[in-house]
């Protein structure tokens, strides 16, 4: 695979909007994307309906709390002083094998943007690879590069929105959104979900592609587990991966990182964001 040509920056490229909706079973890795309209911002309707009638508060005065509920968060920038230093990289580089990765200022003139970028390989010398710590095994699989940050005191409680936003200049590459809570035992212990990002219809354009927590999968060594919905009010390390088997050059850059909730009307309008919705509650997800 070539190296994809440089196309200018766009500051004011007309915005796409790329939902991943999930298979089936909520569990599998892999999630059809369409094309849908505008991000909407949303005001949760749904759960204003179900707190009235367990009779939450007694009275109507918890109404007037929801009604000023943030219509999404910012979670992420990359236009303040020092943004850089707070992420770590890394690539198979670490156990022998040959990827390499960069993080850096992104192009778009008068708007701070991350580029992540370098190049997987997928060969490695097994014979020369490092030895597992855990395993006492070498590394025999490479070809992959990743990008991420401890968020632990950021703050973040996630629980009354439906997703995870990102505004994005795509290169065809295929890329996981990570998210790392506190585990189900505490202390220690994390739990690692992961979002596969489906492949953008448009290339070296913005999109904004938007995830729901239900597109998330909890796995442990690259493999899916059992179902476990994420606790959103304990997450500790978010982080982007880029390892789908190919040996190439990759470059995704970055501009917004948000949390979003969908509207009421999107839902009836749309019936992937709908199933979105169902799927939310399904796994657990039934705070908004």
């Amino acid at each position: 695979q070539e190296p994809r040509s440089r196309r200018p920056a766009s500051r004011q490229a007309p915005r796409r909007l790329i939902s991943a909706a999930p298979a089936t079973s909520p569990h599998r890795a892999r999630y059809p994307c369409c094309i849908g309209e505008p991000l909407l911002r949303a005001c949760m309707w749904r759960r204003l309906s179900r707190l009235r009638q367990r009779g939450a508060h007694g009275t109507d005065d918890w109404l007037e709390d929801f009604l000023h509920l943030s219509k999404q968060q910012t979670l992420l920038r990359f236009d303040t002083a020092g943004w850089r230093d707070r992420w770590s990289l890394h690539c198979d580089a670490e156990y022998g094998g040959s990827s390499t990765v960069e993080l850096q200022q992104g192009e778009a003139e008068g708007e701070g943007t991350a580029r992540f970028a370098g190049q997987t390989v997928t060969e490695i010398d097994s014979d020369n690879s490092s030895v597992s710590p855990e395993t006492g095994k070498r590394a025999v699989y490479a070809g992959w590069a990743a990008m991420r940050t401890d968020v632990e005191g950021d703050g973040w409680d996630l629980k009354d929105f439906h997703g995870i936003r990102l505004r994005v200049r795509p290169d065809g590459r295929g890329y996981m959104l990570n998210l790392r809570t506190v585990g189900i035992l505490g202390g220690e212990d994390v739990d690692i979900y992961q979002a596969r990002m489906p492949p953008s219809p448009v290339l070296g354009d913005w999109c904004e592609l938007r995830l729901p927590f239900s597109a998330f999968v909890l796995t442990s060594r690259g493999y899916v587990q059992h179902s476990q919905a994420m606790n959103l009010e304990t997450l500790k390390e978010v982080g982007l991966l880029v390892a789908d088997k190919h040996t190439a050059p990759f470059e995704l850059e970055i501009a917004e990182v948000e949390a979003f909730r969908f509207e009421d009307e999107e839902a009836e309008r749309d019936a992937k964001v709908a199933e979105m919705l169902r799927l939310n509650e399904e796994l657990g997800y039934a705070g908004v």
